[in-house]
Parts: C-alpha cells; structure tokens; sequence
C-alpha cells in the first residue's frame, strides 16, 4: 500500500447502469476520472487478460497484479482513460469489469468503493440500444465455472440456464444478474455504499448529498451543477424530448421479452431490482 491511491474512489456497477454518469458526479469535486482502466481493447496493457469478467476473491490471487496496481493508482494514462480533471492528485477509477472481484479490490486497496445498480429492464434494452453482443454460450460457461459452482450455485435457481440455448435477451439479462448476484451475496451491498440508479434520478440532491461524506468529498455547487448534466456514455435516444430513462425500455423490449428477463432476474433473487 502507499498513498497514491489511498482514498481514490471505485465506482463499480454493470454496464449501462449509470456508471460514467455517477464518476462524472463525484469527479466535479475535483477529482481526476480514469475511465475503463481494465478495458482489453481500449487499453493495451490489458489485452491478453482473459476470461471476462473478472472473478477473484479476497486470499485470491491475481494473475496482473502489476498491471492492476498500475490501473488503480491511475498510471494507465491514455485518451481512453483520462478524462475529467487530468493530473488532479486523488482519483475516481470507474469500472464496469470488476464488480465480481471487488472483494479481491478492497481486501488488496484502500480505495473507496461505491457501488450502483440498475432496473435489469433499462439495462438489457440500453445494451441492445448500444448494439452490445453477450454470447449466450459465454453465459452457459459463467455459469458452469468452477467459482461459480462452488461458491455460489445454491443461491441461484438456474433451471437448466447453464446448459440450454438463451435467447439473445435472457443471454443479457444472465449477464447483468451474474454481475449483480455475486457482490450481493457476498453481502458487499451492505458493507459499501450502495446507489440504485432510479433514485439518484429521482433525487439526485438527496442521494449526492448523503454519498458525499462517505466517500470523502465535499457537496459543493460544482458536484450540484454536475448532477444536471448528462453523461458523456449516454445512450442513444436519450436526448428526445419527453425521454425518461426509467420507463425508455418499455419501447425496446417486447412484452414477452420483459417476461423472459424478470425470469431470469427472479432466478437469481434479484427481483427486488425490477421495481423503479
């Protein structure tokens, strides 16, 4: 451990869950945003890193370490990950691949982890919106991994997901509840602070205001300001007037298809989520 990344900040959640836009948040109070640091195209260093997603646990260990300490003091400096406020000594490092080994993270790093979640409904139709791919033989074989099996199978009722053809949206929403399934019952959304999307759109003032000293950052008007102005990941379609991003997957999704993802997601017993 040394103070270069003592109390840097962890934004962690699932892609297309708010990630980018709660960085940018907490990065107007002055803060550097490193952006994606662990991406295998984007960023070089991590191109051979393979399987995705990342799943290591606290006593584990990881294969880059190098590489990862490098990420999370923001010495992986590139257009890619630099954006906000460059060269600013204390850091938010935004993540999207490392929400199944955040317990790995804390027990290694003295980082400030925050953590958001997101409707998987918004989320498999923003994925689809953006053309994301998730195969649905990766998930099969998620699935079937030794780490997965081992620790946390009995928590799931997977009726067959494991071994049987997925459609293209449950292969999504299999995708957001793996990401989502294995950091809460590790019980780390009772042990770091926890935002659900829909609140902070809500009430974006309350949900900042309350996040701010936990994580070490003042609620000043540049944080106020920035909690009005829309991500630089935002999704397509979301700037038509009369846009709500709590109820736009209504639009994308069959009905059929919403039935088939609230299966999946009620599967794994997050069901609690589909609320908003």
């Amino acid at each position: 451990m040394t103070d270069q990344y003592l109390n840097n900040i962890g934004v962690f959640g699932a892609g297309r869950s708010g990630t980018t836009w709660l960085a940018q948040i907490i990065a107007a109070a002055g803060l550097e945003l490193i952006f994606e640091p662990l991406h295998t195209t984007e960023v070089a260093e991590c191109g051979g890193w393979r399987p995705l997603p990342l799943f290591y646990r606290a006593g584990d260990t990881f294969p880059w370490p190098d590489v990862f300490d490098r990420a999370i003091k923001g010495e992986i400096r590139s257009e890619w990950t630099v954006r906000d406020n460059p060269g600013a000594r204390r850091k938010v490092i935004k993540f999207i691949r490392a929400n199944l080994m955040i317990e790995w993270i804390l027990e290694n790093y003295d980082i400030l982890p925050v953590f958001i979640i997101r409707n998987p409904l918004a989320v498999v139709a923003s994925m689809r919106e953006q053309g994301w791919h998730i195969s649905p033989k990766w998930m099969n074989m998620l699935l079937r991994d030794r780490r997965f099996t081992a620790h946390f199978n009995e928590g799931a009722d997977l009726g067959g997901l494991d071994t049987r053809e997925l459609s293209d949206v449950e292969a999504k929403a299999t995708f957001w509840s793996i990401l989502n399934f294995i950091p809460k019952r590790l019980g780390l959304f009772d042990r770091i602070p926890f935002v659900r999307y829909e609140e902070l759109c809500r009430d974006p003032v309350g949900i900042v205001s309350d996040l701010a000293p936990r994580i070490d950052i003042p609620f000043s008007e540049e944080v106020r300001a920035q909690l009005y102005r829309k991500s630089f990941m935002i999704g397509r379609g979301s700037t038509e007037e009369g846009y709500d991003p709590m109820t736009a997957w209504r639009s994308v999704l069959s009905g059929a298809e919403a039935d088939e993802i609230c299966d999946i997601v009620s599967r794994f017993r997050l069901a609690e989520f589909l609320e908003t």
